[in-house]
């Protein structure tokens, strides 16, 4: 009796629940395909991103010190070990990345920019994001990744290079080898971080960027010394593919590579769900529908107030995950209902103008016109009294509400500031 009495308690736990939620959404995602196709497509465009790196590093004689450092960062993490062919032809390509001409520039940096672009889209399908940037929007982000992103990252290498050797920590190995491993671990953190917080058109809290960041550092790091072990113990691709095992073994390690950041992707995107247990409550039409209602009463609220509304403050009142709710926000946007302004969201019109009959339509069930056969029409008609029971407005629903309720309080305030990093 008391294996099952605790396996029960284990399934009805919290940790278990938020697991199978996960791994939910890691199918949902299809990480082991998409890591596939970006694999193929960084297999394209590995070359022309490191060239226009490289050239935008080496535009720079002050930061010759700062593109060695990305050098070697490309060579342990990027490049695995016994990938020893892929290194000169690393080396190659950067001896000629000199020599590029104007017009070779821009293409390579096209080429750049699209597997960028793929990469944003992907992330955009983790966090359920179906209204993307601007372009123009969208070409700043890229650009400044692929030219700002290297000489800062190059920049802390060098920086934190130079206090090692200041602090004569190579003299003690095994101090010198637990310092090495952490400042990787520490660097690559906050690299993920700023991949996990702006890159997705989304709001994602620093907190849950930064435990996503550092959950899979960590894992990058295990796996890059298990795969360098694997490599070194096991050499019987070698047997097998003979001079080109450095191919299989590179594409294996990106495939790797790219599984690792799009699990993070998918833990930082679900971590929103912890708070409140909103991974077990269900989100079908009904529950869509009184979450649109009640986002509708804290907008009113808050323009009687004469304040604004950020995404943090609806999440401290409504159960659901940023995703759904940032979804709902901007189903309402495209509907005319609500608009983001640069402080945060707020109502287009009164709520004296908004027919919750057109938000059962919009949301639930569009009623057919003209239904075109048998079904639509004897739906229409089975509605017909549902919807004639909405026919009020937002306001009205509002002093309805209170009448049943009248301890009722609809939040108003916006205290987010203290809630920007949960």
């Amino acid at each position: 009796m008391l294996k099952p009495v605790f396996w029960q308690g284990v399934c009805a736990s919290r940790g278990w629940g938020f697991a199978l939620f996960l791994w939910q959404r890691f199918h949902e995602v299809r990480v082991p395909q998409v890591s596939a196709s970006l694999t193929f497509t960084t297999l394209l465009a590995l070359v022309p991103i490191l060239t226009v790196t490289l050239v935008v590093v080496s535009a720079f004689p002050m930061f010759a010190e700062f593109s060695e450092s990305v050098v070697r960062f490309i060579h342990t993490m990027i490049v695995p070990q016994g990938a020893d062919t892929i290194l000169s032809y690393l080396a190659t390509f950067k001896a000629q990345a000199s020599n590029l001409t104007a017009i070779g520039i821009i293409f390579l940096g096209i080429t750049s920019l699209l597997l960028v672009q793929t990469i944003d889209q992907t992330f955009n399908r983790i966090w359920h994001v179906k209204t993307q940037r601007p372009f123009w929007m969208q070409f700043l982000l890229y650009w400044a990744l692929l030219t700002f992103g290297p000489l800062a990252f190059g920049a802390a290498l060098s920086v934190w290079g130079l206090l090692l050797k200041q602090s004569h920590l190579e003299e003690i190995p095994w101090l010198s080898a637990v310092v090495q491993i952490s400042s990787s671990i520490l660097l690559n953190t906050a690299m993920l971080w700023l991949l996990y917080r702006l890159v997705p058109n989304r709001y994602v809290p620093a907190l849950h960027a930064l435990i996503g960041a550092s959950i899979t550092a960590i894992l990058l790091e295990l796996a890059r010394r298990g795969f360098a072990y694997y490599v070194s113990s096991f050499n019987s691709y070698q047997l097998i593919y003979g001079a080109f095992a450095a191919i299989p073994v590179f594409l294996i390690w990106l495939n790797l590579l790219w599984m690792l950041l799009l699990t993070g992707a998918v833990i930082t995107a679900a971590l929103s769900y912890w708070k409140g247990e909103a991974f077990r409550r269900p989100f079908g039409a009904r529950e869509q529908f009184d979450c649109v209602l009640k986002i509708l009463l804290m907008l009113h609220q808050a323009q009687k107030n004469s304040r604004v509304l950020r995404v943090q403050d609806f999440r401290r009142e409504i159960n659901m995950g940023y995703d759904e709710l940032g979804d709902l926000l901007e189903k309402l946007a495209q509907y005319g209902y609500v608009y983001e302004g640069k402080q945060g969201w707020v109502l287009k019109t009164s709520a004296a103008h908004i027919q919750l009959a057109e938000l059962f339509q919009c949301f639930v069930y569009r009623m057919a016109t003209q239904p075109q056969d048998a079904t639509a029409a004897t739906m229409t008609t089975v509605l017909q009294p549902c919807v004639a029971a909405v026919q009020m407005t937002l306001l009205d629903f509002e002093q309805k509400m209170q009448e049943q309720s009248p301890d009722f309080n609809i939040p108003s305030d916006t205290r987010a500031q203290f809630y920007v990093l949960l």
